[in-house]
């Protein structure tokens, strides 16, 4: 079995973040400082590293990606997981898209909730 190719020094991030544990606060400051220039260095946020992996689709399964915010909303509206907050405030935007009154900032976040826990 292949190991995965990570973009920054995963045994050096492991080590940093074993280290957080620390009695001593210099030690788990100096982890924290050494595991943020690590990703700083991949260019990769603390997000980047811990959002879960999109489970693989079935290729018989694979539908159209929505185009549109109905369609977006309606896809999250779907996931059996989504947090009742999440849930609620998609509901109100669906609401606001019926009335032409949805915000650009609503629509940024729309559109990356909707990659983020859809998929393309």
């Amino acid at each position: 079995m292949t190991r995965p190719e990570f973009p920054y020094d995963r045994a050096r991030l492991l080590d940093a973040l074993a280290r957080l544990g620390s009695d001593d606060e210099e030690t788990v400051l100096a982890a924290a400082r050494a595991a943020d220039a690590i990703l700083a260095t991949a260019r990769l946020g603390w997000d980047d590293l811990l959002a879960p992996a999109a489970p693989p689709a079935a290729p018989d399964a694979a539908a159209p990606a929505p185009v549109d915010d109905a369609g977006r909303i309606a896809a999250l509206l779907a996931l059996p997981d989504l947090s009742a907050d999440s849930r609620e405030t998609l509901e109100e935007m669906a609401r606001e898209l019926a009335a032409g009154t949805v915000r650009d900032a609503d629509r940024t976040w729309l559109q990356a909730l909707h990659a983020r826990l859809v998929g393309a």
